[in-house]
């Protein structure tokens, strides 16, 4: 039988963690924890859950748990990014979770996750969105249905394909294929 109770003799070493006082007042780390609370609700993209996640968890260590661990470099990094580019690109009608891409490139998911960041200036989930809107707009340009565009660039559906294409240049996909017909 197993004692679920714990004397000195058995207990694990302390951890080199602690947090920093009985409360925390952060609003930056409470806006993420709701941001991320919400994004699981609505069921966001895996991947941006994933870097939500990552994100609360740096900020609550780098602010508010004292021995945390800095960050660390290698020149291994910068290649891993590059393939992490290659490996979600082509991948881009897929739903991806940080963890996949991460495996894929033999990084650990918050090590892949800021030095992705550090070296592309934005998220890998922010990298997919706009790689999955350049690709769009390439097929566009050849004339692709709406719907089949919508479906090879990872949209849920046309609607999604739509929002997001809109969101990011200001016009709707058939407004932009329209445009591009009157230049020819």
């Amino acid at each position: 039988m197993i004692s679920t109770k714990h004397n000195a003799d058995q207990r694990n070493p302390p951890s080199s963690y602690s947090i920093r006082g009985p409360i925390i007042r952060d609003e930056r780390l409470s806006d993420l924890f709701e941001t991320l609370h919400h994004s699981s609700e609505r069921a966001e993209p895996r991947l941006l859950q994933d870097e939500l996640r990552i994100s609360f968890a740096d900020r609550l260590f780098a602010r508010h748990v004292g021995g945390a661990v800095s960050a660390y470099r290698t020149g291994s990094e910068s290649k891993a990014v590059s393939r992490a580019k290659e490996f979600i690109v082509e991948r881009l009608d897929r739903k991806l979770g940080l963890s996949e891409i991460a495996h894929a490139v033999a990084l650990s998911p918050y090590r892949f996750y800021r030095a992705f960041e550090r070296e592309v200036g934005m998220t890998p989930h922010e990298f997919q969105r706009l790689a999955r809107i350049r690709l769009s707009i390439e097929m566009i340009r050849k004339s692709q249905p709406l719907a089949e565009i919508a479906a090879a660039t990872g949209f849920t559906d046309q609607a999604h394909f739509t929002r997001s294409f809109y969101k990011r240049l200001a016009v709707t996909p058939g407004a932009y294929r329209n445009a591009q017909q009157t230049k020819v």
